[in-house]
C-alpha cells in the first residue's frame, strides 16, 4: 500500500509504486479490472488451501504455493527492473515487513482450515481499523472523532459476529485475530518505508520469508501429495504469484483510493466458494456483523484518503 493508505488482501498484500501523473479514464478502468482479478485470484487461493487442508498440513501447502508463486513473480520481476529492482533501500524494515506479512499469511490460512471463508474474511477486514489504533502510539498520528467512531463501530461488528458467551470461539477465530494484528503491524512498518521500495522487492522478500517460515513445517509434516492435490497446490501458487503482479499493476494504473475498496469483493468470493465447496451458509447475525465491519473499514479508508490529500 503506497504510503500505507490501503488495506491489503489479508494474506497477500504487497505495496506498489504508483505511476506519476494523473491517470486517464482508460488507465483507471484497467486498474480496477486488475484489482478485481487480483482479489478473485487471492480468494481462489484461500479456498484451495482450505480444501486441501483436510488432507495436508497447511505449512506444507503454503510452502509449495510460495515456491510455485516464484514462477509468475520471476516473470514479473524480469519485466520490471530485473535483479536491480530486488535490492531494498531499507533492508531491515523491508524484511521486517515481509516477516510480519508471512506470519499473517500463515495464521490466515491455518485459521481458514477451521472457519468458514466469509467469517474469516470479516475478521480480517478489521485491518484498517487496527492500523488506525496502532498509528497513535507507533506513529504519533492524531486520530479524530470520526475515525475513532468508525473503529468503535467496526469492533462492535466483530463482537456481533463472534457472539462471545453465545458460541464457542475456536482456535481459528484467534488465528484470524492474530493475523489481522500482524498484518496491521506490517502496514505500520510500510508507512515508515513510504514509497521508496519497489514492488518486486517487496513481493520477493515476502515469498522468501514464507519459504523460510514454512520450510521446517513442511518437512515435519510432509505427506507426498497425489497428482490431483499437487495440481491444485501448483494452481494456487500460480494464483498467489499472479495476484501479486496484478496488484502492482492495479496501483500503477489507478489511484489507491479507487483500487483499495475492491479488496472487499473478497467477501463475495468467500460466500460463493463457501457455499459451493463447503456448504457454508452464514447466518443473518454473522452477515450483519460483517456488513458493519466492512462499512467501518470503507469509511476509515475514505477519511484517511481525505486526510492525506
Amino acid at each position: 500500500m503506497p504510503g500505507g493508505r490501503r488495506p491489503g488482501a489479508i494474506q497477500l498484500s504487497s505495496p506498489t509504486i504508483i505511476a506519476a501523473g494523473a491517470p486517464t479514464g482508460d488507465r483507471i478502468l484497467r486498474g480496477i479490472l486488475f484489482a478485481v482479478l487480483t482479489f478473485a485470484l487471492f480468494a481462489g487461493m484461500d479456498a484451495t488451501v482450505k480444501w486441501l487442508s483436510a488432507d495436508y498440513a497447511v505449512g506444507q501447502i503454503v510452502f509449495i504455493v510460495a515456491g510455485t508463486a516464484l514462477v509468475p513473480v520471476g516473470l514479473f520481476v524480469a519485466g520490471n527492473g530485473g535483479l536491480r529492482a530486488l535490492k531494498p533501500r531499507s533492508p531491515g524494515r523491508v524484511w521486517l515487513r515481509a516477516a510480519l506479512v508471512a506470519a499473517s499469511t500463515l495464521c490466515t490460512l491455518q485459521g481458514f482450515a477451521s472457519l468458514p471463508l466469509a467469517e474469516g474474511y470479516a475478521i480480517a477486514f478489521t485491518v484498517p481499523l487496527l492500523v488506525t489504533v496502532l498509528s497513535v502510539p507507533l506513529l504519533r498520528e492524531a486520530v479524530g472523532i470520526h475515525r475513532w467512531s468508525a473503529v468503535a463501530v467496526g469492533f462492535a461488528g466483530v463482537i456481533v459476529m463472534l457472539r462471545p458467551g453465545f458460541q464457542t470461539l475456536t482456535p481459528g477465530h484467534f488465528l484470524m485475530i492474530a493475523s489481522a494484528l500482524l498484518f496491521a503491524s506490517s502496514l505500520i512498518v510500510l508507512r515508515r518505508l513510504g514509497r521508496s521500495e519497489s514492488g518486486p522487492a517487496l513481493i520477493v522478500t515476502l515469498l522468501a520469508c514464507l519459504l523460510l517460515l514454512t520450510g521446517p513445517l513442511a518437512v515435519a509434516a510432509w505427506k507426498t501429495p497425489d497428482a490431483a492435490a499437487l495440481g491444485l497446490m501448483l494452481l494456487a501458487g500460480l494464483a498467489f504469484g499472479s495476484g501479486h503482479a496484478f496488484l502492482v499493476l492495479a496501483f500503477r494504473e489507478a489511484p489507491a483510493a479507487l483500487v483499495s475498496p475492491f479488496h472487499y469483493t473478497q467477501i463475495l468470493w468467500a460466500l460463493f466458494y463457501g457455499a459451493w465447496l463447503f456448504g457454508d451458509r452464514p447466518d443473518p447475525v454473522t452477515l450483519a456483523g460483517a456488513s458493519v465491519v466492512i462499512a467501518s473499514g470503507l469509511y476509515t479508508l475514505w477519511r484517511e484518503t481525505r486526510r492525506s490529500r
